[in-house]
């Protein structure tokens, strides 16, 4: 039998081996190694190995800069599709290297970028010029992390303007201000965008999403402050849950039980609709799947209260909550749509007393009775509660007897 001799180069290495591979499984091994050491293996083994990964377009579809873009000459055209561009400093050389980066993308073709994360202080409308060389209509994530930027500068939306079918954005850990606006910005992605965060928002500057990004299907807010301003100024001094349907007294409240057998995409009826002008005018979210609503300002429990029963009055399609308020005692908030059709409910940080569970395993059992009557059979889905390690539980026995041994996370 002949056997194949390797063919060694210079140093003594088999490069051949790897220039045979298939290019997605050298992607596939190069994977599990640091992109720092992939770097290190492309520019210092040897010429072939130089060759064949840097060739390898597989290899490079993720970018640091400008940490990494002295790589950029050697990479093939159009591979980058997620790149990071981190300028921490808001003067100075770091601002100027994040600009250059910028630059290099457009000059050494990476055209297809998909995916971008801006980080820093550093970013601001002085780079958008820059930015724009690579702002294209395959762009579809974007996201703004620990940046000073005012979202609704002209010079910055009009670079935006060029990213028509952004999909996904998000804003994080940026501390807003109450003049901050929103809206210009979400306005340019109004019909394509679907996935939606924002962090550290005050209750205030809360965007009218369903008028303004109507296609939105999952929604992260995290760090909502200032609530009790919000409720203070939003609302007159009557509870809104006066007015609104418990899940546990359906039978005093005609009117509700049959508003929530209204067509799902159809607005409600429930009063929570009409608590003021401010909010009947804050449309329905029609296609919301997700809302996360996490480490939310606990000052005023009663805000707290008052804020997810008006959102959750928003989102008729709902089926995944995710919700985090320290020490905050778990409410039976009176959205009788919410807990009709949710299946899915994440808590943590917060305070789950048995009288909590008691009532809330009462009352669904009470909705799932009344749809079973209503219309022969009972709801198609059962609620699945998830409970997270930095929850206080008064009795958690009987957590799990009521929602199963598998709820604590």
């Amino acid at each position: 039998m002949e056997i194949d001799t390797p063919f060694l180069d210079s140093t003594g290495n088999d490069a051949s081996l790897l220039v045979r591979l298939p290019d997605a499984l050298v992607a596939r091994v190069f994977s599990f190694v640091e992109f720092g050491v992939l770097a290190q293996c492309a520019g210092s083994v040897c010429v072939s190995w130089r060759s064949a990964l840097y060739g390898n377009a597989l290899l490079w579809t993720r970018l640091a800069l400008p940490k990494y873009a002295v790589l950029l000459p050697y990479l093939p055209h159009n591979c980058v599709r997620r790149v990071v561009i981190a300028a921490p400093q808001p003067v100075g050389a770091k601002r100027k290297d994040a600009a250059d980066s910028c630059r290099l993308l457009n000059n050494y073709g990476q055209h297809r970028i998909e995916h971008i994360v801006l980080e820093g202080h550093g970013i601001d409308t002085a780079i958008m010029e820059f930015l724009a060389r690579i702002i294209t209509p395959h762009l579809v994530h974007i996201q703004f992390h620990h940046v000073g930027l005012s979202f609704e500068r002209k010079q910055f939306l009009a670079v935006l303007q060029r990213a028509q079918n952004v999909r996904s954005l998000r804003i994080t850990r940026r501390p807003f201000k109450r003049a901050t606006i929103l809206s210009p910005l979400l306005s340019l992605f109004s019909h394509t965008l679907t996935h939606l965060r924002l962090d550290n928002l005050a209750a205030e500057q809360i965007p009218n999403f369903g008028a303004i990004v109507p296609n939105l299907v999952s929604l992260e807010l995290d760090g909502l402050m200032e609530l009790a301003y919000w409720a203070e100024t939003r609302f007159n001094s009557t509870s809104i849950t006066d007015d609104l349907a418990d899940i546990n007294d359906l039978t005093g409240a005609g009117n509700h039980v049959e508003s929530i057998h209204n067509p799902p995409n159809q607005p409600s009826n429930n009063s929570a609709d009409n608590m003021t002008i401010h909010s009947s005018s804050f449309q329905i979210i029609p296609q919301l799947r997700y809302l996360s609503c996490t480490n939310m300002d606990e000052s005023d429990p009663d805000a707290v209260s008052k804020l997810m029963c008006f959102l959750l009055s928003k989102c008729p399609l709902l089926t995944h909550l995710v919700f985090s308020c320290p020490n905050y005692m778990m409410d039976l908030w009176p959205c009788v749509e919410f807990w009709l059709n949710i299946q899915h409910v994440h808590l943590d940080h917060c305070f789950i007393a048995s009288d909590f569970v008691r009532g809330l395993q009462a009352g669904i059992g009470q909705l799932r009775d009344h749809h079973l009557a209503t219309y022969g059979v009972y709801p198609a889905h059962v609620l699945q509660i998830k409970i997270g390690r930095s929850c206080q539980v008064e009795d958690p026995d009987l957590v799990r007897y009521v929602f199963g041994n598998d709820c604590f996370l």
